[in-house]
This record gives C-alpha cells, structure tokens and sequence, in this order.
C-alpha cells in the first residue's frame, strides 16, 4: 500500500521570501497526511503558477545548510507524474543524483524552477536531477501545469514511501534539494533556498562533491556569462 507525503505542513510566503518553513504533521503508520485543503492547494497553485511566468528566484536564502544527517534513501518506491516507478536503483547507474524538494504552496519554489530546467537539461549522463513535489499527490494536473510552464522535462515524483517519506519528513524548508551516490546515500551538504546564479552554484556544488568521491569534474553550459 502506497503512503501518500503530502507531509509538509508547508504555507505561502511572501514573494521576497527565498524559501518556504513549515512542520511536519503528525502520521500513524499506514495513515495518509495531506496540507490543507484540496481547494486552497488549487489556489494557491494558480497563483504560483502565474508567478513562475513573472521571474526567476527570489535571491539567496539565509537560511542555513545545516550539516548532513539526514536518511539515506537506500529503500523506497515512487511514483513518478508520468505514472512510471522510481527506485533506489534509479540512482545505479548515476555518479550523482540531486533531488529537488518542492511544494506547490512555495512560491519561491516555483519561481527557481525554470532555472532548474535549464539545469537538467544540460548536467551530463553521469549526474541527474529529479524533482519531489511534497503536496503533488492529487494535484498532478497543477503540478503538471507548473512543470510545463517552467521548462522543467524531468522526472518529478508525486507519490512514495519507505526512506523517501522519512527523509520528506526530515526537511524544514522548501525548497530543499539534496545530493545522493549511486547507492542512494547522501553526498554533502542539502542547499536551502532560491540561489542567484543557480546553475554556476550547482556546478561548483556537484565538483566539490563528485571530486571527493574521487570522480571528474562537469561542466555545465547553461552558466551565465
């Protein structure tokens, strides 16, 4: 039986805001979570996705990447917007995999994602990135809507369980994204928050970590000029 992580209680900010805090709600075991109401996650949603054709991010975070002691993602199954599966053997086959996590109720989430797109369209064989959207299960069509206006092609999960719903359960702020190996485990530290110049600071990000682990260096070629 699947979970279902609506699990952020994640609420809208403000659009200077560079990322969006919430807790997590409490779930028995087998239970579903959900964020708010079906009609105010439409709404919100829609207002987030004119936004996405207004800008970029909202600029740097403050907040702080705390050290990384998070749960490996050594266990789970997702279901991915296209209906496919996604696994821990999905990471196999990948140096490095970056997980962005996001909510439709975050508008700075949503206003770095055609940034992101731009991202992983151009990362090599060996690094990908995957997007998670924390309140998407049930709301495909927004998500759909949102990934479609920003550029955004690739993977985006919406439903799973085991250590992906842990370590959902583990982050504080939207948006969030995480680095993993090939077997599922974490790699460096999470970034937290919009960033100015997105695709130069995940290039340097993905080198420093891909040269402690004794690999190649990338190169990116949507950086700016």
């Amino acid at each position: 039986m699947k979970k279902f992580w609506k699990g952020l209680v994640l609420l809208a900010v403000a659009a200077s805001v560079s990322a969006c805090s919430g807790k997590t709600g409490e779930t028995k075991e087998g239970e579903a979570a959900s964020v708010g109401s079906e009609q105010e996650n439409q709404e919100q949603a829609g207002e987030n996705g004119q936004e996405t054709q207004n800008g970029g991010a909202d600029g740097e975070s403050e907040s702080q990447e705390p050290e990384n002691t998070y749960t490996n993602l050594n266990e789970f199954q997702a279901t991915a917007l296209d209906g496919s599966t996604f696994t821990q053997e999905d990471f196999a086959d990948k140096d490095l995999t970056l997980i962005n996590f996001w909510a439709l109720s975050c508008r700075p989430c949503i206003a770095e994602m055609p940034d992101l797109a731009e991202l992983e369209k151009a990362l090599p064989d060996n690094v990908q990135l995957i997007t998670v959207c924390l309140d998407g299960g049930g709301s495909e069509e927004l998500v759909e809507y949102v990934l479609e206006e920003s550029g955004f092609e690739g993977i985006t999960l919406v439903w799973g369980d085991g250590d992906l719903v842990t370590l959902s359960s583990e982050l504080r702020y939207t948006p969030t994204t995480v680095f993993v190996d090939a077997e599922g485990n974490m790699a460096g530290d999470i970034v937290v928050g919009g960033k100015e110049n997105l695709s130069e600071f995940y290039s340097q990000r993905i080198n420093d970590i891909l040269t402690g682990m004794g690999k190649a260096e990338i190169s990116i070629g949507t950086e700016e000029e």
